[in-house]
């Protein structure tokens, strides 16, 4: 699976990302989400499908004071339309919220969050250590469960590999499923039934 990691690093705008990823964070910094998914299925699979500019990494440590190139700038989108939902959220979502950080570069497109492990809702909520072994343990998804380690350009999560390479996409961690698809305000079948669309995968039996 090391192999197709190129496909990864080739992808639009990940340089300006990673760049902007390091100007604000110290320590460990992993690449998640589904530029990581999205990227490898397209090279294992040779398939047709769009890739987001939507990046995400999660990292041990945000710096206080952040520092941005000077096309980009600093978005609270994502925590004001939490604020302005009509959905009642958990006690915990806004500290999750406070403790990321969220770039964007408006010519190009590309997003960047940035998330303290610390802060990840099921490492937070259920007091573990912050460590990328339980972020991939409690990752709602096996797709979810795959990262890039990318200072030293290796992946992790041996359920995200595997999903892969099944092509199927199952629960990982149920309570995270479910905080998950109640923040997207979807039931949790339809919120595997997505994911699995999106790849063109099949996926586990409705819960």
């Amino acid at each position: 699976m090391d192999e197709f990691i190129d496909n990864i690093l080739q992808a639009k705008g990940f340089m300006a990302a990673l760049q902007v990823a390091k100007l604000n964070t110290q320590g460990e910094l992993y690449l998640t989400g589904e530029i990581v998914v999205q990227s490898l299925a397209r090279a294992l699979y040779d398939q047709p499908m769009s890739i987001s500019t939507r990046y995400h990494f999660i990292t041990a440590a945000i710096t206080e004071k952040g520092n941005l190139p000077c096309d980009w700038r600093y978005d609270n989108c994502d925590r004001s339309i939490a604020i302005h939902s009509n959905t009642r959220l958990p006690p915990d979502y806004f500290k999750d919220v406070m403790t990321s950080r969220y770039c964007v570069n408006d010519s190009s497109g590309i997003h960047v969050t940035l998330t303290e492990l610390c802060a990840v809702h099921p490492i937070n909520a259920g007091g573990l250590e912050p460590k990328i072994a339980n972020y991939l343990q409690t990752a709602a998804l096996n797709i979810d469960a795959l990262v890039l380690d990318v200072q030293n350009e290796k992946l992790w999560g041996e359920p995200g590999k595997a999903a892969l390479l099944d092509k199927r996409v199952e629960v990982n961690n149920l309570s995270h499923l479910i905080y998950k698809a109640f923040l997207a305000r979807i039931e949790p079948r339809k919120y595997i039934e997505a994911h699995a669309m999106i790849l063109g995968f099949n996926h586990s039996p409705v819960i």
